[in-house]
């Protein structure tokens, strides 16, 4: 899976990932230009959101995640928009009790 959003969310994501074998997490991305490159949990933010498309068919993502509870309404359907682009199955976490 392909992560959107590096913020704690996403943190807490890949944290939980490591306690079970259904999800791999390729890499993440988010809009914040000073992540690119760090690692989360080691996984690397691989770009930003614009790079979506690229991203997901370079690693190979069959599943995006999007984990940005705090994004308003119009960033929220920016986000959709991209992923609707890939072709590839998304899901929307919020919290971490949230199901995939």
């Amino acid at each position: 899976m392909l992560i959107l959003g590096a913020g704690r969310a996403g943190e807490m994501l890949l944290r939980e990932l490591r306690t079970q074998e259904r999800y791999q997490a390729v890499g993440l991305l988010d809009d914040t230009p000073a992540l690119k490159g760090a690692k989360i949990q080691d996984v690397q933010v691989l770009g930003t959101l614009d790079d979506l498309e690229r991203v997901a068919r370079e690693t190979a993502a069959s599943l995006l995640v999007i984990t940005m509870p705090n994004a308003n309404a119009s960033q929220m359907r920016r986000v959709v928009e991209l992923c609707d682009q890939t072709g590839l199955p998304f899901r929307k976490v919020s919290r971490l009790t949230d199901q995939l």
